[in-house]
């Protein structure tokens, strides 16, 4: 069974590194605006896309929850 672990984004705009440093190689991050999904980040990919904008779509997004795959 997948672990889900739901982030609230005022929690992630305060700390977005220390949420990218805690994701594990092969965890997924699925980022969800009005239940949308707008991004689906492999763990391996996710500090690069972080560079490179992740940072402005989580200020609209409202609920991010990551998936350790099995």
């Amino acid at each position: 069974m997948s672990d889900i672990r739901y982030i609230n984004t005022q929690e992630i705009r305060r700390d977005l590194i220390g949420f990218l440093k805690s994701l594990e190689s092969g965890e997924e991050v699925v980022v969800l605006n009005r239940s949308k999904v707008v991004a689906r980040l492999n763990g391996q990919h996710i500090h690069a896309k972080a560079q490179r904008g992740i940072k402005q779509m989580l200020e609209t997004a409202e609920t991010i929850h990551s998936i350790t795959k099995p």
